[in-house]
This record gives structure tokens, sequence and C-alpha cells, in this order.
């Protein structure tokens, strides 16, 4: 049930930031996200040990998504030892990126947008990584390839930095049309 909580938590986080950053400002953000990325750091890491102990693999069926005679696709999260793993590095990266972005951007006007990319990023990671099946996992891919793209062209007055986002878009298309 932590990694279910992990998921909600963070994404609960990027819509109070959306809609309350004005009101607890710049510092209250930076702290919000740190704290809700190492709680979730700390959920998955329980986990991990959780499933190593029991030896068990956990599968949430959230809906049914395509439903026919021949296909039946459920929209859910799977959490076994690799995609837990594979959620902790995320995790502890993202923690790294937010905290070292704290002081790098503190005078950036645009904070708040930048944090809100990159735990839309997050999301998207932690989503493709516990997919269960190829049509979720593709969702995640392409949030992956739109936030690097915001991402890469955050300061986007920059013609290097909109030509570098674009080529990482067009890049990402060739990518998913070669596998």
């Amino acid at each position: 049930m932590s990694g279910i909580n992990s998921c909600i938590f963070i994404i609960l986080n990027l819509f109070f930031t959306i809609f309350f950053s004005r009101y607890i400002g710049r510092v209250g953000i930076q702290i919000s996200f740190i704290l809700t990325l190492i709680i979730s750091l700390s959920n998955t890491f329980y986990l991990i040990l959780y499933q190593i102990k029991y030896n068990i693999q956990i599968y949430y069926t959230l809906f049914n998504w395509i439903e026919s005679n021949i296909v039946n696709i459920a929209w859910g999260l799977e959490f076994n030892i690799i995609n837990t793993t594979m959620t902790l590095i995320v995790l502890s990266i993202s923690t790294i990126v937010h905290i070292y972005s704290c002081s790098y951007l503190y005078n950036d006007p645009h904070l708040i947008r930048f944090y809100i990319y990159i735990n839309l990023f997050t999301i998207f990671m932690i989503f493709m990584c516990l997919s269960p099946n190829f049509l979720q996992f593709f969702i995640g891919w392409e949030g992956i390839g739109l936030c690097s793209y915001l991402l890469i062209n955050f300061w986007f007055t920059r013609i290097q930095a909109n030509k570098a986002a674009l080529k990482a878009l067009i890049v990402n298309r060739i990518e998913i049309l070669v596998y």
C-alpha cells in the first residue's frame, strides 16, 4: 500500500503547488517538494524491504481500460522488486535534483514553473516504472518526452534552448519508432 501512497502523495503535491504556490511562496514550495520526495523515497524503501522479506509481487488494478473478448487491458500499477527498485532510483535522483535546484535556481523568477515541470517529469517516470502493460509504458514514455521538452526549453527566450528542446523531441520520436 505504501507504493500507491507515494504516487498519490507526489500527484497531490503537484496540484497543491499549481493552486497554492502564490500563497506559500518559493521557500514553502521547495520545502513541500523535498519533503514529499523524502517521504515517498522512504515509503518506497520500506516497500522494497517488505517485498524482499516476504518475496511478493503487488499488482493494483485501478480500472479496466480496454475490455473486449480478445483483449483486456487494465489500468494499474505493478510493484515487483525490479519496478520498485527502479522507482527508488528515480525518486533518489529526483530528490537530489530538487535539493540542488533549490540553490541553483533560487533567484529565478520562474522557479515554481520549473518545480511543476520537474515534478511532472518525476510522476511520468514513476508511472513508466510501475506500468504493468506496454500501453501504459508508452504513455509514461510520451509524458517523459513532453517533460524533457519543457525542461530543456525552460529558458525559452534563449535560441539554443529552443533548438535543443526541438532536437530532444525529434530524437524521442525517432527512438520510439525504432523500438
